[in-house]
């Protein structure tokens, strides 16, 4: 008779799953702005505005001229106005700007500060 090798399962690590709660909790809590982001950002109406905006403009609409030389395609939609102070403004082709990933990590930077 054979012997079946014994099933092991190795232990998962995971980071603490109330962390990141209590994260959103209290930065929503903080700012009522940043849930109505949030939700724009998750809704699927916002996804199929983002992908016909992308289409339209598929190059980066940097005018600061971040790029060494070239220009790259679009990764990702700013609003030039942001969703906390005009949510009523997140949807408009008027107020959004298409940029790569780097230009937008940088404008993203400069409004924080």
């Amino acid at each position: 008779m054979a012997i079946r090798p014994a099933k092991h399962k190795l232990p998962t690590i995971k980071a603490p799953s109330h962390a990141r709660e209590v994260y959103d909790r209290q930065t929503r809590r903080m700012t009522a702005g940043l849930k109505t982001a949030a939700d724009v950002r998750n809704s699927s109406f916002w996804k199929k505005v983002r992908l016909t905006f992308i289409s339209r403009n598929p190059l980066c609409a940097n005018p600061h001229g971040w790029h060494d030389g070239f220009c790259p395609a679009a990764q990702e939609v700013h609003h030039k106005i942001s969703i906390q102070e005009a949510p009523e403004l997140a949807y408009k082709h008027d107020n959004l700007m298409s940029l790569c990933r780097k230009c937008h990590a940088k404008f993203s930077q400069e409004e924080r500060k």
